[in-house]
């Protein structure tokens, strides 16, 4: 297929870039929080349309991150998706249901959790049918002191990067500053052959361009080292990968697996835990453990209150009758719910808060992560171009005036903060 036939839109993207993506491509690559923000809100644009009436398989990928409050907000996404493309082709007595492919390794009960999160029966395949290839690792603890594990991790890593050229290393780390510092301390000032660092930090809040070169780096084998919080836990293949270092227990076995599968993908390769001695469980039994189970609380009534006003306001974009679609397999209580949701009706004052939220652009106001923060871009002090961001939450921890702020393993004494409210887009 043509590379210019597949397209990917995530926020990165400019909005006005997004209409010709959406002309051209034939396999499109969306993230599900623009799905909600944007292309649902747009219903009534003749391009929308033609998409999501073209839509034949919606692919998963990494669906084990689809649960809890982010899983259960897909959830009723999925199934508007559903009813807008239903009412689109409901004079094609042809058409077929919309084909669901889910992907993932990390679920302990994949498929009960996919039929509750689309309404649609599924189908596993499991371990040892996938067909992926798979290389022996090896898999250690290494028990450290408590406060000396970056220092071991560090120690490990310069024993990977002299001991030759084949295959690179990963660390994980789950605090933003650290893994900037242990780059800086572990060959971000080491250069390779085209005289760019040897080791480089990866996480949240890099532009698109130095995210995507990173990667780039990776997957040649050009980067020997990158130091990352779980931003590379999932979603990308490093074949050159042979060996992974965590800092600590991940915090769920979910993560665990997540990370153990970064290396050995395409040749044998070895993951080390550095932490302290577990107590009460060994790291063999940890290691042995399945995954956490995968939850979604679709009765939740506010929740649903949300996506029943995004529904309605749908619907009449598409000019479809008002009352609730039937066979999408809404969970219970719903129903009650929209009732209540739609413009107009006589609803339970325990709703006027989530009500007024929504405002007139649902979709965008009710965001499926439900996170409400303001986001700052980084920029230099004789420069108005951004190089960065971050959520309000890191700013007071990491660049109040003042703060000498890590970024791509360099220091920026930080000057001010200026509170700036925009139009989103």
């Amino acid at each position: 297929m043509p590379s210019h036939e597949i397209g990917r839109i995530d926020g990165s993207i400019p909005v006005h870039d997004r209409d010709s993506i959406l002309q051209r491509a034939r396999i499109l690559i969306m993230t599900p929080d623009v799905c909600q923000a944007w292309l649902m809100a747009r219903l009534s644009m003749p391009i929308v349309r033609k998409l999501v009436s073209a839509v034949s398989t919606l692919v998963l990928d990494e669906a084990h991150t689809l649960d809890g409050v982010f899983g259960s907000n897909f959830s009723f996404l999925v199934r508007r998706l559903i009813v807008a493309r239903n009412h689109l082709l409901r004079h094609d007595s042809n058409v077929s249901p919309l084909q669901f492919v889910a992907a993932t390794a990390t679920i302990s009960n994949p498929g009960d959790h996919m039929e509750r999160l689309t309404g649609r029966p599924f189908s596993v395949v499991d371990e040892p049918s996938n067909g992926a290839p798979l290389y022996t690792r090896l898999v250690a603890h290494v028990a450290s002191s408590e406060g000396e594990e970056v220092h071991v991790a560090r120690d490990l890593q310069r024993i990977v990067i002299t001991a030759g050229q084949d295959g690179g290393f990963i660390t994980f780390h789950d605090s933003r500053k650290g893994v900037e510092q242990l780059a800086i301390h572990s060959g971000a000032d080491k250069k390779d052959e085209d005289n760019a660092p040897a080791v480089l930090p990866y996480r949240a809040g890099y532009q698109a361009e130095d995210r995507q070169n990173i990667e780039a780096r990776l997957k040649s084998g050009r980067l020997r080292g990158v130091i990352s919080t779980s931003a590379l836990e999932l979603g990308i293949d490093l074949p050159h990968l042979r060996v992974g270092f965590n800092i600590g227990v991940p915090a769920t076995r979910k993560a665990y697996r997540q990370r153990l599968g970064r290396v050995g993908r395409q040749a044998p390769g070895a993951f080390v835990i550095v932490a302290t001695r577990r107590h009460g469980t060994s790291f063999q039994e940890y290691h042995e453990m399945s995954v956490e189970p995968s939850y979604l609380y679709l009765d939740n009534r506010f929740m649903q209150f949300a996506h029943g006003r995004c529904l309605a306001d749908e619907l009449e974009a598409l000019r479809a009758p008002s009352s609730l679609p039937a066979h999408v397999g809404w969970p219970s209580g719903f129903k009650d719910v929209y009732v209540a949701a739609r413009p107009g009706a006589n609803r339970s004052t325990e709703f006027d808060a989530v009500a007024e939220l929504g405002g007139d652009t649902p979709q965008r106001n009710y965001p499926l992560r439900n996170v409400g923060e303001f986001n700052f871009e980084i920029k230099l002090h004789d420069n108005a171009e951004s190089f960065g961001n971050m959520t309000q939450a890191q700013a007071l921890r990491e660049a109040y005036p003042g703060a000498v702020y890590l970024h791509l393993a360099r220091k920026y004494e930080v000057v001010e903060c200026v509170y700036e409210r925009r139009a989103s887009s």
